[in-house]
């Protein structure tokens, strides 16, 4: 949303009645709730204004965006980001030339948006697809190269004769990275502990992770019964992830605030709004007419999510659920194979910055980029992992086959790669007597295990399987 500066470009700024148009058009911009609230403002700056004195634009553009208002904000009772929106227009039009206005603000769009005032609940949310050109050569050029590797990766998942030995390894580690986004954070070997001992007497931040891949297998259950990810599957996702039955929140007043500094960055729409745009949302996603690609799709669908915010808690690790399971509602992926959580950890900042230009901007083709480098460059290591952790199994197979003949089972090889800390009880249940069990583990240990007594229980960790998870 840009102001129009009208024809005249050669006015001068220094004519009274000039900059009285341009600052009523900021005005109307704003759209302020009453009348007596917007006079109060125009006095105020009309009075206070001056005290910035004589300065350039760049020196402008610096005070506007970097330095503390605050001794100048105070003087109006209204919001910060109006106030500084005020203060800068009603500057501009006093004493900066047409092209430092052209060339220092406008483009800065932020600052003329309406969207752009982060207290502001953004219930005229648009839905979807957005009405933008996305036929451009460097978007169809990524498309076609990110398909190539999802393609790749389908087919050699397709092909593995036991798909839990990468699969479990696989969603312990997204589970690991998508709690660590939200700073909750554990350990691979608290995370696998948790696991050999079923769940019990585990931290809380394990908790929230073990939560989570319980959820994605829920939630990947409820989309192969239903094929449709309905709201109901959004809130039973959620729901396990945060260990609570609240659905859709209802609190009025949520705000997405910059941790360090505390400042409102997002007011997502009010809680009446809601299941509308949840229900706009399902129905885009579940549609599979028309012409536009599943991952332009996907972009699309993950950024209204996270801008709908439908949740007090979780809607991150939600919505990345989401996307593995839309992947795979589209024939993308035949099981959950990709993750996204550790490219968004090495691009957080892009991500978050990213989001903001779609709601500020309508920067749609730079998330629409990001998001087919995210697919790509998480396909192509999936894979690359995957294909190590392959190898690393036919490589214990052949060690243990050749070096310890008496304890071989390709049922037990795989029982170790499924569970990176295996329990003597985990092996009787193939069948083996606990001795037996016991013995057969043991005698790895020191070669391919090393052994760890917690408690009055040994685990038994596969030290290089393990190696290569924490490596990446």
């Amino acid at each position: 949303m840009k102001i129009d500066y009208y024809s005249e470009r050669n006015e001068s700024f220094d004519n009274d009645d000039y900059r009285e148009k341009i600052f009523d058009q900021v005005l109307k911009k704003l759209e302020f709730d009453n009348m007596t609230e917007e006079a109060n403002i125009i006095e105020s700056s009309k009075i206070y204004i001056d005290d910035f004195g004589g300065i350039d634009g760049e020196q402008f553009y610096n005070l506007v965006f970097y330095i503390d208002l605050n001794s100048y904000l105070n003087i109006f009772d209204v919001e910060m980001s109006e106030k500084r929106i005020l203060l800068a227009f009603k500057y501009v039009t006093r004493h900066l030339t047409y092209e430092t206005v052209n060339n220092v603000l406008i483009r800065q769009e932020v600052i003329v948006a309406k969207n752009s005032i982060p207290l502001k609940a953004y219930n005229d949310l648009p839905g979807l697809p957005p009405s933008i050109n996305l036929n451009k050569p460097k978007i169809l050029k990524h498309l076609i190269e990110t398909h190539k590797v999802l393609a790749e990766l389908k087919g050699f998942s397709e092909k593995l004769p036991n798909k839990s030995i990468i699969l479990n390894s696989i969603v312990l580690q997204e589970a690991k990275d998508s709690s660590e986004v939200e700073n909750i954070v554990t350990t691979h070997d608290d995370l696998f502990k948790a696991i050999a001992f079923k769940y019990k007497n585990i931290d809380p931040q394990t908790k929230e992770v073990v939560n989570y891949k319980r959820a994605l297998f829920t939630g990947l259950d409820l989309v192969n019964r239903k094929q449709m990810i309905s709201s109901n599957v959004i809130k039973k996702i959620q729901e396990i992830i945060v260990g609570n039955t609240g659905g859709f929140r209802s609190q009025i007043g949520t705000q997405i605030k910059n941790m360090s500094t505390n400042e409102v960055v997002y007011t997502p729409p009010d809680t009446n709004r809601i299941n509308d745009l949840m229900a706009e949302l399902t129905e885009f996603m579940n549609s599979h007419s028309g012409d536009l690609d599943p991952l332009i799709k996907l972009a699309f669908i993950h950024y209204q999510f996270e801008a709908i915010h439908p949740f007090s808690d979780g809607n991150g690790r939600t919505g990345r659920i989401i996307n593995v399971l839309y992947l795979i509602l589209t024939n993308l992926l035949e099981d959950p194979f990709l993750y996204l959580s550790s490219y968004i950890i090495q691009n957080k900042d892009d991500y978050y910055k990213l989001l903001r230009g779609v709601t500020e901007e309508d920067k749609w083709e730079d998330w629409v980029m990001y998001m087919l480098s995210a697919v790509r460059e998480t396909a192509s290591k999936t894979l690359s992992t995957s294909k190590r952790i392959i190898d690393l199994f036919d490589t214990t197979s052949n060690k243990i086959k050749i070096g310890y003949p008496k304890v071989y089972s390709k049922e037990f090889i795989e029982l170790l790669f499924s569970n990176v800390y295996t329990r003597i009880s985990d092996v009787e249940g193939l069948g083996f007597s606990r001795n037996t069990a016991s013995k057969y583990l043991n005698i790895l240990v020191g070669d391919i295990l090393y052994r760890e007594v917690i408690g009055k229980s040994a685990l038994f960790i596969n030290k290089d399987l393990l190696n290569l998870l924490r490596d990446g």
